[in-house]
């Protein structure tokens, strides 16, 4: 039977973000119960809020952005979900995720830490305290699969705010258009039980001109 699911989250004021980051501010512009004939809204947020998709532009002056993209870029037929259990503060490594060898067609990996749990019941460790990609991993991702076109992760962040400097070099790893295909970043997925019948992902980024970054929404299509 196939099902289709969502592997975002919601985006609404106060929700998780990775420190620095603006936070989401969503105001009404207009209001039936204030006498306007309909209800709209004003959404202010980050490129990088919520379940988003970092784009080479975001450590590269010289990067891709949204714009270079097609459709077709996004739509993910050979996804790989990695159970890699992690704690805070936590580093990521290749042995981590060697079971990639198995499945050298993957062409989206989706790795999941299970930090997710602490979104919503500890956010202030959510946000600040998460497990990290480390370069080394990044580096072995981009050397050794060329299949692969994007990950994704169930963290704020492939980078860890007390890991600073090795997060950008995990960022620039990725993202780097000096060797092969960059490798999309989604980052702040929501990776439910039902990630392990995946059959395809589509994910849509809200399609912004020229961004370095966008918000999107990612659906996992499942089936036994």
């Amino acid at each position: 039977m196939t099902d289709v699911i969502l592997l975002s989250w919601p985006i609404r004021p106060g929700m998780p973000a990775y420190p620095g980051t603006p936070p989401v501010v969503i105001n009404n512009e207009r209001s039936m119960a204030n006498g306007d004939s309909c209800n709209t809204s004003i959404v202010t947020l980050s490129s990088h809020s919520g379940t988003h998709i970092d784009f080479p532009r975001h450590f590269d002056p010289r990067g891709n952005t949204l714009s270079d993209y097609s459709a077709v870029d996004f739509i993910f037929r050979s996804p790989l979900l990695v159970d890699c259990h992690k704690g805070p503060g936590e580093g990521i490594t290749a042995d981590d995720l060697a079971e990639l060898r198995k499945h050298p067609e993957t062409d989206l990996l989706l790795i999941r830490t299970c930090f997710q749990r602490f979104r919503d019941t500890a956010p202030e460790v959510y946000c600040s305290n998460g497990p990290w990609l480390t370069p080394g991993a990044a580096g072995w991702l981009r050397q050794e699969f060329c299949s692969l076109r994007a990950l994704g992760i169930d963290c704020i962040s492939v980078a860890s705010p007390f890991k600073r400097e090795e997060g950008r070099r995990t960022h620039r790893t990725l993202l780097a258009t000096s060797v092969k295909m960059p490798l999309l970043i989604i980052e702040d997925m929501c990776l439910p039980c039902e990630c392990r019948k995946l059959k395809s992902v589509i994910v849509a980024p809200l399609l912004i001109s020229g961004a370095d970054g966008a918000p999107c929404t990612a659906f996992g299509v499942t089936g036994d």
